[in-house]
């Protein structure tokens, strides 16, 4: 399960999340909104060796926020052109940029953080 915080709650699995919180790309979840989803936060992080990404946030087939993620902490943060995000809706993430540590035999974009739904 994603690291979800706010109203929501996960419908089914994840898509490309490891249990030890690192993600490959995509990764993607289906999310339920308990209260009106106003806009979403996603939190990770590369490692210092890792390169520069370029990180995508989509809302169903609709990119909703985009980064460059240098090594460290990166957020995004989506806000809907309509009032509110759909009650249920797909969350996918796309990283372009995907490495293999030593030691490790995946491929691997970023440590997923939080994924933060507001309700403001």
């Amino acid at each position: 399960r994603a690291p979800l915080t706010g109203y929501m709650m996960q419908e089914g699995g994840t898509e490309g999340l490891y249990p030890d919180g690192w993600a490959r790309s995509p990764l993607a979840l289906t999310v339920r909104s308990l209260r009106p989803v106003t806009s979403l936060r996603f939190r990770g992080w590369r490692p210092d060796d890792a390169p520069p990404a370029t990180v995508r946030l989509r809302v169903g087939r609709q990119v909703a926020a985009e980064t460059v993620a240098a090594p460290g902490v990166f957020e995004l943060e989506a806000r809907p052109t309509a009032e509110a995000f759909p009650e249920t809706f797909r969350l996918q993430v796309e990283c372009d940029s995907q490495f293999r540590p030593a030691g490790d035999d995946r491929e691997l974009s970023f440590v997923l953080m939080e994924i933060r739904g507001e309700h403001g």
